[in-house]
């Protein structure tokens, strides 16, 4: 039997999503594969807030995925770092209002997780490529520079970097925009520069359509990105990754 390891990024306010994530993870759960862990992220987190409440008629995602974790012995995880974000204080009440049956953990449990797992599932639900090379993960970004989901998917990354994981990170038009140093107002990206600096980081893939798109050249990027072919890309995301992570 697989393991599975489970992103989750829905905010507990989106029913159908939360219910398609419990949905697949007791599917899986059900066919006696392993599961890992569950790691909630971005807006996840709330899933752990102790004062979580839900309207009336709608059902508790949180006390099925309690339920669901009990049933099958899998850890639910609450990244502490992106929970205090939200409001979130890693400790149970009165300590802190982390909900009980919730865990908190930090990115390098995850990631050390993640390069053992078979397969990674991500909520809301993306579609993963097959399966590749033993612990290569490939981070593709598709948000701006403005949404809360580019910068933890830099943490993401970084984490990746500092563990020495094989890695890459690959940007859509849109997310360019996080390779680029602003003219004014706070750098949110600077972290970017440890990458390459630091951690001697080389792995920026874009293509040059989607650099055109975006109406930029490599001279305006603020770290080297190798400009791959649409064939080359699909390669690197469809065969040569064995996961991808989405933000």
């Amino acid at each position: 039997m697989a393991n599975y390891i489970f992103l989750v990024q829905t905010n507990p306010d989106d029913i159908h999503a939360g219910l398609d994530a419990i949905h697949q993870v007791t599917q899986i759960a059900e066919q006696g594969h392993d599961i890992e862990q569950v790691f909630f992220y971005g807006p996840g987190v709330g899933y752990g807030h102790h004062f979580l409440s839900f309207p009336a008629g709608a059902p508790n995602l949180q006390q099925q995925w309690l339920e669901l974790a009990k049933q099958y012995a899998f850890p639910l995880v609450v990244c502490a770092t992106v929970g205090s974000q939200y409001g979130l204080e890693a400790e149970l009440p009165p300590e802190g209002n982390l909900a009980l049956g919730f865990q908190a953990g930090g990115l390098t449990d995850f990631m050390s997780h993640l390069v053992n797992a078979d397969h990674l599932l991500q909520f809301p639900a993306v579609k993963q490529g097959q399966a590749g090379a033993k612990g290569h993960i490939s981070f593709l970004f598709q948000e701006p520079a403005t949404q809360p989901a580019a910068r933890h998917g830099l943490d993401m990354l970084l984490m990746a970097a500092s563990l020495e994981l094989p890695c890459a990170a690959i940007y859509n038009k849109m997310a360019l925009t996080q390779l680029v140093e602003p003219d004014q107002g706070p750098d949110l990206f600077k972290r970017l520069d440890m990458l390459a600096d630091i951690f001697e980081f080389e792995g920026f893939y874009t293509t040059a359509e989607a650099l055109q798109q975006a109406g930029l050249t490599a001279d305006d990027l603020r770290v080297p990105v190798r400009l791959l072919t649409p064939e080359a890309l699909d390669a690197l995301l469809s065969t040569d990754s064995q996961h991808i992570v989405r933000f």
